[in-house]
């Protein structure tokens, strides 16, 4: 899994510091002078070299913002800037013991952020602190990621819409994708295998599929459908181009716009277009339908796009079990992380039981980020409120009502499951959720995205999953040449 951030970024700056300040200790040591003048002299050093360690920690989360320009946003570097310290604070510890320096990092925009810094030496009595007498601003280039580029339902195996459920994004599944009866999809299909689309199935925007495809009576297409194989049409609308570089075969009186295939066969149609064919079209001909047409080639499709996000594992242990049943709440807090590399809260397991729980998310030290080994299972439903301060909390997230400010929460939230996540019946998530093995089990609302490895995900009735792309997929997915 590639990695954002360069832990050795300000190494050797480092290094450098701490030889002047060796230099420096010689330099006085070697000194001759009364008790006083030494005593004095000792005190300025120290507090020379709090200011020069002040300073060092500018230039360390410059050199940090340079190595990850265009790889990250700058609330991402924020955050790491934050939390990259010893112990996962936002403190920094030379190795000799010398000294150390606190970053204190905000965003002012999607371009820069300001940063104030604090030079400490250790010592007892003669220790110094140094901070910065205003804040440095430092613009840095971030990465350029547009949800309308992501997925909001992802699926290493096959993927089933069933009735009733809405996907308010695009789709990929490198198997096949069916979507059934008065299911939905507000952006694109793509699929590396078979789409089929059952009665009353709707898609907004394109289809490309890999794999011989179905469209079933009171079916909609709003956009264009490309298809390496072959493609039947039993009935329904495709508002845009069709593309197949094999048979289409048209009945039901399906309603098509222009058509462009290898081979053409026609039952019944409506056509409001006209039909290219690069050998023959059954069963039809006149002005409108071209056979023969060779020069088409181009326009029969090869491929399908591929995620500009493919979901990696994260490479982390863990034995903390975490069971929520007695108590009224848990809260979620980047101060708890126990994983630097990542930036996460490392489980082995989570388990909410009984009803009328609460969890609090806790903003306030940066995103948070779970991360677990085994199974996360919410046998109950319950309410999820969250916080940027650590004091002032939302309302409780409402699917029905869904505010930008938790669109923004739901960027910073990020669960990862090595085993099963399970929501219970009308749950509700804010946050992307990756797994081995997801069930969505009726009427779940889920804003953020769903990634699954599992051979076949199912989407039961009534679910609704919103599209709110995710920070750490953003800065651990995303290759750094992207």
């Amino acid at each position: 899994m590639q990695k954002s951030l360069n832990k050795n970024s300000g190494f050797s700056l480092i290094l450098i510091i701490v030889a002047v300040l060796a230099i420096a200790g010689l330099s006085v040591g070697m000194s001759q002078m009364s008790t006083i003048s030494t005593l004095n002299q000792l005190e300025f050093n120290q507090a020379n070299i709090a200011r020069n360690l002040a300073y060092s920690g500018v230039e360390y989360a410059k050199g940090v913002a340079f190595d990850s320009q265009s790889t990250i946003k700058v609330e991402d570097l924020v955050s790491k800037l934050n939390s990259g310290g010893t112990k996962g604070s936002n403190t920094y510890n030379l190795d000799n013991n010398s000294g150390s320096f606190s970053l204190t990092a905000a965003k002012v925009s999607d371009t820069s952020f300001s940063l104030m810094v604090q030079g400490d030496t250790f010592g007892s009595s003669l220790q110094a602190k140094y901070k910065l007498l205003s804040s440095a601003i430092i613009q840095f280039t971030p990465a350029v990621v547009n949800d309308s580029d992501q997925i909001a339902m992802y699926g290493s195996g096959s993927i089933a819409l069933n009735s009733s459920s809405t996907v308010k994004g695009s789709i990929y599944s490198a198997s096949g994708v069916t979507i059934n009866k008065d299911a939905k999809v507000t952006g694109n299909v793509n699929s590396n295998g078979a789409v089929i689309l059952n009665s009353g199935a709707e898609v907004l925007n394109d289809i490309c599929m890999k794999g011989d495809g179905t469209f079933n009576s009171d079916s909609y297409v709003g956009g264009d459908v490309r298809v390496v194989g072959n493609l039947t049409l039993n009935g329904g609308t495709v508002e845009g181009t069709l593309y197949v570089s094999g048979k289409v075969t048209i009945q039901g009186n399906a309603t098509v716009h222009d058509v462009y295939a290898h081979e053409v066969s026609i039952n019944s149609i409506n056509l409001l277009g006209e039909v290219y064919s690069q050998t023959t079209i059954a069963n039809r001909s006149g002005a409108k339908y071209h056979t023969n047409q060779t020069n088409i080639s181009d326009k029969l499709p090869t491929g399908c796009s591929t995620p500009t996000l493919v979901p990696e594992d994260a490479n982390f242990t863990s034995n903390k079990a975490v069971l929520v049943q007695d108590q009224s709440e848990y809260t979620f807090s980047a101060k708890d992380n126990n994983d630097s590399y990542y930036h996460s809260i490392d489980l082995s397991s989570f388990t909410l039981n009984n009803k009328n729980k609460t969890l609090k998310f806790d903003l306030s030290s940066g995103d948070i980020n779970i991360l677990v080994t085994g199974d996360v299972t919410f046998n109950k439903n319950f309410s999820i409120i969250v916080s940027e301060d650590g004091k002032t909390w939302s309302d409780p997230f409402d699917p029905a009502n869904i505010t930008d400010k938790m669109k923004r929460y739901a960027k910073r939230i990020y669960l990862e499951s090595h085993g099963t996540v399970s929501f219970n019946e009308g749950s509700s998530w804010v946050g992307t959720v990756y797994a081995h093995s997801i069930n969505l089990n009726e009427g779940t609302n889920i804003l953020g995205a769903v990634y699954s490895k599992s051979t076949q995900q199912n989407a039961n009735k009534n679910t609704v999953i919103t599209l709110v792309s995710s920070n750490f997929a953003n800065t651990w997915w995303i290759p750094p040449e992207k």
